[in-house]
Parts: structure tokens; sequence; C-alpha cells
């Protein structure tokens, strides 16, 4: 019966970046559903929910600090815990963290991989000058072809190459399309920022890495 219900479950929850460890097999312990493996994306602020039945209060306890639980503990009964990515992934490989749900004496593991997609600038800053000039950016990646995104703010100082966001790129390196900056002609600094990354399953825009364009003011003239 408990396998029964361990199943049922299992087809309710989908898309879980978990991997679902067992079902308790002792009344008053902690009823995981069975799921399968899928993963969470290389930024922060990815979220899954687990269900499960505890017997007794519970507590949910993350083992790495790149993840949180909230909430972190609750009464008996059928429950639910969201797991966190509070950290980014800049290890440039795959890891994998685990959260106890402990109730009642007994606990059960659930572990969450977090995938090691990345996209770095170098530089992070571009610095030009009032007069304006070309910025060309560079950086490195392991997202292949297509796949990583240039996401800017529109400015009008700031002439892109194209309308599209989309950035030539390969495998390793691979450089921006030339950015133009105008003059600027104000007493003020100013500054925009570009932003790689990739979309998820849910077509929602995942930034790995972002980049300042910062532009000095036009000196001013002093009266004497």
């Amino acid at each position: 019966m408990l396998s029964q219900i361990c199943k049922l479950w299992g087809l309710i929850v989908i898309s879980l970046a978990v991997i679902l460890i067992g079902c308790a097999d002792e009344v008053g312990g902690v009823y995981l559903v069975e799921g399968q493996e899928s993963t969470l994306h290389a930024v922060a602020d990815q979220v899954t929910t687990v269900y499960f039945t505890a017997g007794d209060s519970w507590t949910a306890t993350p083992t790495v600090d790149w993840l949180e639980t909230s909430p972190q503990s609750g009464e008996g009964g059928r429950n639910s815990v969201s797991i966190i990515t509070r950290l980014p992934n800049r290890t440039r490989k795959e890891r994998i963290g685990q959260v106890i749900i402990a109730s009642g004496g007994k606990q059960q593991t659930v572990q969450v991989v977090q995938l090691n997609e990345y996209a770095s600038f170098e530089p992070k800053v571009y610095e030009v000058g009032p007069d304006g000039g070309e910025v060309n950016m560079s950086f490195e990646t392991n997202i292949e072809r297509g796949t990583l995104l240039l996401s800017y703010m529109k400015f009008d100082w700031v002439k892109m190459p194209n309308e599209t966001a989309n950035t030539r790129s390969d495998e390793w390196k691979g450089k921006v399309k030339t950015i133009m900056i105008l003059p600027n002609d104000t007493p003020a600094e100013r500054s925009a920022p570009f932003v790689l990354g990739i979309y998820d399953e849910k077509k929602q825009f995942l930034g790995l890495d972002t980049a300042w364009v910062q532009q000095k003011a036009m000196a001013v003239a002093v009266e004497p």
C-alpha cells in the first residue's frame, strides 16, 4: 500500500529539480514522494517544492550553504517545503547538495543537483570617455552556440549593432558585437548594464553574469 501511495505522489510531483530518496518504512517517520531526477540551473533563486507526510513535527535542514528551505519546520501531517538555491554555482562543475527532512526520530534525504552552466565577462567594467566610442565585450562560457543571450536596457546613448540580443559566441570564448557609445554632453557620469544568460524551460531569462559600461561626464568649464 505504501509503495502505491509513493507512486501516486510521484505522478503528481513533476519537474522537481531533486532526487527524492525512498519512502519511510515505519509509522511515525517521514514519507517522501518518489520522484525522478531533474536539475536546477546554475543561477540563484531557483525553487523546487517537495511534498511529504510527517508523523510528528518536522525540520528541513540543508547540508550546504548554497541551499535554504522555507519553511524550515512544521507540524505533522501532509506538508510541503520549498528548496531554494541561495547562491549561484560558479564552480564550473555540477554540484549536489542535500536537505535532511527529519521527524519522529526518522529522516529522509532530498538531493538537489545544480548545473554548471556559466558565462563570465572579462573584464566586467568597460570605461568610456565623454567623447564616446566603441566597446568590444568578451566573455568565456560553456553554453553552446545559439543558446547564450545578451540582455540589455535600451538607452538613447547606447547603439547596439542590431535590434536582437543574440551574441556571437563559441563554446568557450566569444565576443559581443561592437557597441557604440555616443558622446556624453551632460555633467553626470552614466552607466549601462549588460547581462549574459539563458532561457529556462519556462522561458524565463536567467542571468549568469553582468558587465557594465561606464561613461565619464563631459568636463564643465569653470568661469574665471
